[in-house]
């Protein structure tokens, strides 16, 4: 066998230099492209959250400065690149979408759009080197907030906008909030919306009910009265098995009549009933409700913008596709 020469030595060093530094520089890349895929997720996962919180704030009856204060909150308490976006990484406007045209800049309507963008993310062999080379890492989401156009309801109660208008920012369910003792009749402007035989039918399923009918914005609903004792003691039942939300249709004050009149529906609110205490199945009868939940009602969004029925702390809240 022939003994490599020295040549042939110095040119398979060369070779193995050239192929080991052809290993190191593909592994450099992959370890940056990883890094910066990484901290691409991270900043996406920040202006998701900012999005939905300010969608959020502005579904409970916030205003373009609260939903702004919001969502930088929520975004600085989720890490990107190590540390959380300063409030000057987030980037918000506020205007409508819509499927076929996306997002458009506005007036506060129904949609709004985070921007977040992570300044100096360094390179990591860069810096291991001791350069100084960097990169923006920049995503946005775009969030809409819609009342509930329709829904059915879980209470076969219906009560005036006049006596929740200083409820309008809503509070979080099956938290102890603002009450209003319900009685219904006239003259407190509320009042049922089925009669004794068929009430049973507007309590949620769970409590052998759900039944009612799908209810509109803007539709007439038939109001009843009578002996309700039956029904509030089926109330008391519902709340025994854990059953404390219930969405209801919020008709315009004043409402004229509550025995055969009607009303027409302007929103919807989600009411929650602390314990079976709460409700008072004799003596006329009587629900003391936590004003006003935000939650995900079982509902279809409906329009929020300027000059539409008032969410009374039901609605949704959702991140949506923007290719704009």
């Amino acid at each position: 066998m022939r003994t490599p020469t020295s040549r042939e030595r110095g040119l398979a060093m060369a070779l193995a230099a050239l192929w080991l530094a052809a290993i190191v520089a593909i592994a450099a890349i992959t370890i940056e492209v990883s890094r910066l895929t990484d901290t691409a997720t991270e900043v996406q996962v920040a202006v998701d959250a900012a999005a939905l919180a300010a969608a959020e704030n502005m579904l409970k009856g916030g205003n373009v400065d609260s939903a702004k204060a919001a969502a930088r909150t929520v975004a600085a308490q989720n890490r990107t690149d190590g540390r959380g976006p300063a409030p000057g990484d987030v980037r918000l406007e506020f205007g409508s979408y819509t499927i076929a045209d996306g997002f458009s800049a506005g007036g506060a309507d129904n949609a709004v759009r985070a921007t977040v963008t992570i300044s100096n993310v360094r390179y990591l062999l860069a810096s291991v080197f001791g350069s100084g080379t960097n990169t923006a890492v920049t995503k946005r989401a775009v969030a809409t907030y819609e009342c509930c156009g329709y829904a059915q309801p879980g209470a076969p109660i219906t009560i005036g906008d006049c006596q929740l208008l200083s409820y309008l920012e809503g509070q979080p369910c099956s938290t102890r909030g603002y009450t209003l003792v319900l009685q219904p009749q006239q003259a407190q402007n509320s009042c049922w919306t089925a009669g004794p035989g068929t009430a049973l039918d507007w309590l949620p399923p769970e409590c052998g009910g759900g039944r009612a009918p799908l209810v509109s914005a803007g539709e007439t609903i038939q109001l009843k009265n009578g002996n309700m004792t039956p029904i509030l003691k089926q109330f008391q039942n519902c709340v025994d098995h854990g059953i404390h939300d219930y969405v209801i249709p919020i008709t315009r004050c004043p409402i004229g009549n509550c025995n055969d009149g009607s009303a027409t529906v302007v929103g919807f609110a989600t009411m929650y009933i602390d314990n079976r205490s709460d409700i008072l199945a004799t003596g006329g009868g009587g629900i003391t409700f936590t004003q006003i939940c935000n939650n995900n009602a079982a509902c279809t969004g409906g329009h929020t913008g300027p000059g539409h029925a008032t969410c009374f702390g039901t609605g949704n809240a959702r991140l949506v596709d923007d290719r704009g």
